[in-house]
């Protein structure tokens, strides 16, 4: 979801946004997000990769090469399910979906930076509020300093400390802090923040995210040239790691005042 919104703290305004391939809020993150995030939102429609008119646009937008389109279908026909560097059809929508929501962070002028959160992002640490206050607290020049040194923060991923794979499971208790992950296997795409000059040149067209030919978590920060990456470890936000969604945002309850604008 996309709002533009200006957030002061500690005297200096930072604009937010918040775009989503698909952004939700289970019951337990709603109070986090309203507090953290004031505003209205816009969800973005996935691109779905079983669906061929969606396929035929990615070709057609020339962000995939049809014979790198015909290897993940055959994947698909064989049966073969992968989860790392190989697409599948799954994944392409996946990918293009996270690539067209930082297209909107790139074309809004308005923001400093944008948040892109999946549909079953839906748990929350106890210190989500304090530590993503190091995104946008200015009181003392932090935030200023973290985005001119940072083109991409981490706040959710599958193996930086909360672990998920087919379901999340406890998350470790040692402090949370800001670590270093340039061109690092960073795994999952839940939740992260990137800044509007980064979402620019990521999404250009001859950008390092084009053509498309692994996965986005495999290529992004791992495979990226110059990327400044951060992950909070352990991470701040999980998803929930179950094949059923049923997330606040699709079933539109739990989220008072809250209207979901398509982006």
């Amino acid at each position: 979801m996309v709002p533009t919104q200006k957030h002061n703290s500690g005297g200096k305004e930072w604009s937010l946004t918040l775009s989503a391939a698909w952004g939700a809020w289970g019951t337990s993150s709603v109070k986090p997000i309203k507090k953290v995030l004031q505003g209205k939102f816009c969800r973005l429609p996935a691109t779905d990769g079983h669906n061929e008119t969606h396929l035929a646009d990615v070709v057609q937008k020339q962000h995939m090469e049809p014979e790198v389109m015909e290897v993940a279908r055959s994947r698909e026909q064989l049966h073969v399910h992968t989860n790392g560097r190989k697409l599948t059809l799954g994944s392409i929508g996946c990918y293009e979906s996270h690539f067209r929501a930082m297209e909107l962070i790139a074309k809004n002028g308005a923001i400093d930076f944008g948040i892109i959160a999946e549909d079953d992002l839906s748990l929350f640490s106890p210190d989500f509020e304090l530590q993503f206050d190091k995104l946008v607290n200015d009181s003392a020049g932090e935030a200023t300093a973290l985005w001119h040194s940072t083109d991409i923060i981490y706040l959710q991923s599958c193996n930086q400390g909360w672990f998920r794979d087919k379901v999340f499971h406890e998350r470790h208790l040692y402090p949370t802090s800001l670590r270093d992950v340039s061109h690092k296997h960073v795994a999952c795409t839940g939740m992260y923040a990137v800044s509007r000059s980064a979402a620019k040149w990521l999404t250009a067209p001859d950008g390092p995210l084009l053509p498309i030919k692994m996965q986005i978590d495999a290529k992004l920060p791992h495979h990226v040239d110059q990327i400044r990456a951060k992950a909070f470890r352990p991470s701040i936000a999980q998803t929930l790691g179950s094949t059923k969604i049923d997330t606040d945002v699709q079933l539109l309850i739990g989220v008072e005042h809250t209207t979901w604008l398509d982006c």
